[in-house]
This record gives structure tokens, sequence and C-alpha cells, in this order.
């Protein structure tokens, strides 16, 4: 991977952070610099709305996975959906997992939410994603879920946008990141084809592209 993310701590002279990112330079990466310890640092910040938000959804009933993930990957150009990527990941299980320990976490910013809980209800029949055969979506034996090109035309993907805009907002308020590191990291460390500071517009039907 191309990003490396220099962490700061109330004890981090600016110095050795400055060092740290030439160093990583002459390795052939890009750095960014998240200027305060807060959880899961730049890259996954951004990434905790982009799959909480479309959980939500889903839990209400007002979009489906396949209707969510198809929009955010042929008409946004993300490389997999919120849902194909937490059942990629493992992400039903480390948020489900880890859920307790954000909300008693007392780091600046701490997550303060609980779970969706769809979450806690695919945790509970063992669905974590693709290692266990079945997530959000069914495996068996197929490797990535059959997400249908048209099944997201008319989702507003706006709708998973704002959050994240709205929490890259919060880190330049709280001086955690500047939108450049921030957009960068987006870029590079989530292979987003936009940081969220560049305006999103609504979407229009376009053809798939290549992932």
């Amino acid at each position: 991977m191309e990003l490396v993310e220099v962490i700061m701590t109330e004890h981090t002279p600016e110095s050795v952070a400055d060092t740290a990112e030439s160093l990583i330079e002459s390795f052939g990466k890009t750095p960014i610099r998240c200027k305060m310890d807060i959880s899961s640092f730049i890259v996954n910040w951004l990434m905790r709305p982009y799959g909480e938000g479309p959980a939500w959804m889903a839990y209400r009933g007002e979009h489906s996975f396949e209707e969510i993930d198809s929009a955010m990957k042929y008409k946004k150009g993300f490389p997999m959906g919120p849902f194909e990527l937490a059942d990629f990941t493992g992400g039903i299980q480390i948020r489900v997992e880890g859920e307790q320990d954000h909300l008693e976490d007392d780091c600046p910013m701490s997550y303060d939410t609980e779970v969706c809980p769809l979450l806690h209800q695919l945790y509970e029949k063992e669905r974590y994603g693709r290692k266990a055969d079945a997530g959000f979506y069914e495996y068996d034996e197929r490797d990535e879920p059959q997400i249908s090109v048209d099944a997201g035309q008319e989702f507003d993907t706006l709708l998973v946008w704002a959050p994240i805009v709205n929490e890259a907002a919060k880190m330049v308020e709280n001086d955690v990141a500047s939108v450049e590191d921030i957009d960068t990291g987006a870029r590079l460390g989530g292979n987003w084809p936009m940081g969220p500071s560049r305006r999103p517009t609504r979407s229009v039907p376009t053809s798939p592209s290549k992932n």
C-alpha cells in the first residue's frame, strides 16, 4: 500500500513526525499526518460512517444491501460497496466485538454511538462475512456477491456521502488532520475515487467500470 499514516500524540515532537514523514517518502510511500491519537486514525475513521449509515438504512428497510452496494460500486466508482467491504474485512465481527471498548473509550473524539442492531443480529447467527460463508450476503462456493449493475441506479449516493463528509469536517475542525491529508488518505488508503472534501454531486446512471 502506498499510504502510511503518521500518528502523533501529545508527547510527539513536531520534529519526530517530520523525520518519520521524510523516511516514509524515502521508501517511495506517501505519508499523511494524524495530529491527534483518535480511535481508528484517519482512513478508518472515514470507513466507519461508510458502513454504519448504510447498515441503518438497511435495518430500517429503506434500501437493500444490493441497492446501496451497486450504487457506490458502479455509479461512484468505489472498489466495493459498504456491505461487500464489511463481508470482505470481517467488519460485522470487528464492530460488534469492539462496541463496548469504543463506548467506554475516553480518547478525544471517541465513538459514542451504539452499533446498528442489524450487525448484532448477523453476529448472533455467526454470519461474520466471507470467512464464515455468510454475512450480509451468502457465499458458499462464490468468492464475491452477485451485485447487479442496475440495482442501485435510483439510489441517491449522497445518503452515504453526507455522514462521511461530516466526519471529515469534524477531523479538520478539531485539528486532527488537514483537508489534503484526509482526501489523500481516502484515495490511497481506501482506494476511493475521491476524497470527502471534493463536493459530491447527485449521481446519474453510468455504465459499470472495471474494479
